[in-house]
């Protein structure tokens, strides 16, 4: 039997919630545990359900089930992640549930709001650097088997399960972009030393460098590069967080040029179509987004219309094309 991660939950109640426990299983033994907690309080103090009536929103744990354990991922995340993101991936034959956001993170808001929409958060970063760890190691898990004891898993029990041919159903994402990928951005963000508006009236430095930008800005060719690698890190991290499906790097590449310059595939239609397998779909949806707010009126942008059309290419065909 592979290693695999089994998170159960017990008996007792710290700071107002049911303790759970992650634990490390090798060789169907148990090698090391993790303290952690999953749902908002008030569903803490109720019976856990079984995932066929649970639905999204519900502020619940995690369902029972069978997860795909993704890649770490570092980045600037929404409120309450903190700077690490591990996603799970609801595996097809025990998706009996809507809810499929999950994954593992720090409780960053602790203070102010603890828990979780149904994540597996931990409230010591030293806890979350020690799954890291596992994940890092020769044999890492590649599955998490969530056991309420509610019956979903009592059939055949977790040690039962094909647990190879269930982490091949989660191919875990490319980690960052690659040569073509950043070949592409370059090419159309363009670099810039000193501190400009773009078409949108935005302040802008190097490569498309937007964050705390002022008038009179002057960079170097070093600090250029350090600013598109800090922003290509941050759009790599949303896109692994957000995409449920298994991606080829030239796609992943194409789709984190696209966040990377705009910052709007989480509300995308391209997101739900991708997400629902359609990948032909999903490039269409691409060409959709080359507008820009110029002298206050939404149009299309040359620029824009031209890039949208090489990353359609390079998520479809994995081409490297520029067109005039």
């Amino acid at each position: 039997m592979p290693t695999i991660l089994r998170l159960t939950s017990t008996d007792n109640m710290v700071e107002g919630f049911k303790a759970l426990q992650l634990a490390l299983v090798r060789q169907s033994k148990v090698i090391d545990r993790i303290p952690c907690i999953s749902g908002g309080p008030a569903r803490q103090q109720e019976p856990f359900v079984d995932p066929a009536t649970d639905f999204s929103g519900s502020m619940r744990p995690i369902p029972e089930g069978v997860y795909g354990v993704g890649a770490v991922a570092k980045g600037t995340f929404v409120a309450g992640i903190g700077d690490t993101w591990i996603p799970l991936t609801v595996l097809p034959p025990y998706k009996v549930n809507n809810r499929d956001a999950f994954g593992f993170h720090l409780d960053a808001n602790r203070a102010t709001a603890p828990g979780s929409a149904g994540c597996v958060v931990f409230s010591a970063k030293a806890d979350l650097a020690r799954l890291e760890t596992w994940l890092k190691d020769n044999d890492p898990p590649k599955t998490l088997i969530v056991d309420w004891k509610l019956g979903f898993l009592a059939a055949t029990g977790f040690e039962d399960f094909d647990h190879d041919k269930l982490a091949a159903q989660a191919e875990p994402l490319p980690s960052q972009m690659a040569e073509k990928g950043l070949t592409l951005v370059k090419h159309f963000e363009g670099k810039e030393l000193k501190a400009y508006q773009d078409v949108a009236g935005i302040w802008t430095i190097g490569y498309g460098h937007t964050a705390g930008v002022r008038p009179g800005d002057v960079i170097n060719d070093a600090k250029a590069e350090e600013l598109l690698i800090g922003d290509l890190r941050t759009a790599e991290g949303t896109v692994r967080k957000l995409v449920k499906i298994g991606l080829a790097q030239w796609q992943f590449d194409a789709l984190t040029s696209f966040e990377f310059n705009l910052g709007s595939l989480s509300s995308s239609t391209l997101l739900k179509v991708l997400n629902a397998g359609d990948i032909q779909g999903a490039a269409d949806q691409i060409l959709r987004w080359d507008k820009a707010t110029v002298n206050g009126q939404l149009q299309s942008v040359a620029g824009l219309t031209r890039r949208r059309r090489s990353e359609r290419q390079l998520f479809l065909n994995n081409q490297l094309v520029f067109d005039a």
